[in-house]
């Protein structure tokens, strides 16, 4: 018995190693926050230097800097000031995508939304299998580390079962049930890493959609500050999708997203940085 308690303490102990050195892999593979350049857009903000505070914090967005929502959601505040309807709703709506349930994000996002002409909303329509995930609801964070926890769970309860007799049945039953949930956050991560679309907002006084990724037929009109998301980009053309489940292809130039990947902005905001 205790000869089988050691060794059900041994693999414990090489599960925590694995994962302490995964989550070494995991914050050193993201590059070190220019705190620098965050820190000086902060007094620029603070000091009514809206312009140069943008500025500053795309040069952060913009370098690949870690995506973080609280520099989304100043950079929001900082093309607010500047009266930049469609980016600061841009910012927002990446701010909530990195944290789906902050109230200031949310509020601050429905306030933008409110002065646009275009009455839409940031609730785009997903397909089937998404709206059964965690991803529009948990943070990244959040999603890694319960993904991680209840691997560990599960990895301790199968030891159990496979070391001791005793409750062997309820320990096999709880490591499947948990290994279960960490496939479940596992496959919610993923979802959110990588196939989640890219949201922005028109970021031109008006936007004429069509039918194709050409000037073919407009088949509707949108102005600054309604919310998208992007399904497909061709070139200049990028084809989105809006609350009310309305498709078309825009012009890339008229558009600003803060995606995961690639940062959308028109000629006149994307020069500052």
């Amino acid at each position: 018995m205790l000869r089988d308690l050691k060794n059900f303490i041994g693999i414990f102990r090489t599960g925590l190693v694995l994962v302490f050195f995964g989550l070494i892999t995991w914050v050193v593979s993201a590059k070190p926050a220019a705190a620098d350049t965050l820190d000086r857009a902060q007094a620029a903000y603070q000091s009514g230097s809206y312009e140069e505070a943008s500025t500053l914090y795309l040069q952060h967005v913009e370098g690949a800097g870690p995506a973080n929502a609280s520099v989304f959601h100043n950079l929001g505040l900082a093309f607010d000031r500047q009266k930049e309807l469609g980016a600061a709703v841009a910012s927002y709506l990446r701010a909530l995508q990195l944290q789906p349930r902050q109230g200031d994000f949310q509020y601050n996002l429905h306030f933008l939304l409110g002065k646009a002409t275009d009455k839409l909303d940031g609730n785009f329509p997903q397909p089937f299998p998404a709206q059964l995930l965690l991803s529009r609801w948990a943070s990244e964070r959040e999603l890694f580390y319960t993904t991680l926890a209840v691997f560990m769970l599960a990895m301790a309860s199968l030891s159990y079962a496979w070391l001791r007799t005793r409750f062997r049945v309820g320990s096999l039953g709880a490591g499947g049930l948990f290994l279960v949930l960490a496939l479940y956050g596992g496959f919610s991560l993923i979802y959110k890493l990588r196939y989640t679309p890219d949201q922005g907002a028109v970021a031109v006084p008006k936007l004429e959609a069509y039918s194709g990724p050409t000037q073919s037929v407009v088949i509707f009109e949108l102005h600054a500050g309604a919310p998208l998301q992007i399904l497909e980009k061709s070139g200049e053309w990028v084809k989105i999708e809006l609350s009310d489940q309305k498709r078309g292809w825009v012009r890339a130039s008229g558009i600003a997203s803060f995606g995961s990947e690639h940062v959308i902005l028109p000629t006149n905001l994307s020069s500052k940085s």
